[in-house]
């Protein structure tokens, strides 16, 4: 019962600071693992410009390599989850830009 109070805490403040760059059910990679849970995925971004592309496929596909990375996961779990939660942060800064990129006058259809 306590756990499941924490967890909602935890998701609760990542929710009220999303500079965090945290997903909103980032507490799944604490219970996937016992549940066969799928873990998060971000959003498709859709930005606009090719370094923006690029940079968010590099996110997406370390992240699918990370979740695929079972041995890691169960060897150093912290250092894997300071990656995936790294790439989590990058998606979010990456997210951030494109929305202003995305918004300018000049990149509307």
């Amino acid at each position: 019962m306590q756990a499941s109070v924490a967890r909602y805490e935890a998701e609760e403040v990542a929710g009220n600071h999303p500079a965090t760059g945290l997903p909103a059910d980032f507490t799944a990679y604490a219970i996937a693992p016992l549940r066969s849970l799928p873990l998060p995925f971000p959003g498709r971004l859709d930005p606009v410009g090719v370094a923006s592309i690029l940079c968010e496929r590099d996110i997406v596909h370390g992240l699918h390599l990370a979740h695929k990375d079972t041995q890691r996961q169960a060897e150093d779990p912290a250092a894997w989850l300071r990656e995936v939660f790294q790439l989590w942060h990058s998606h979010h800064q990456l997210a951030k830009a494109a929305r202003v990129h995305n918004a300018r006058p000049y990149n509307q259809p």
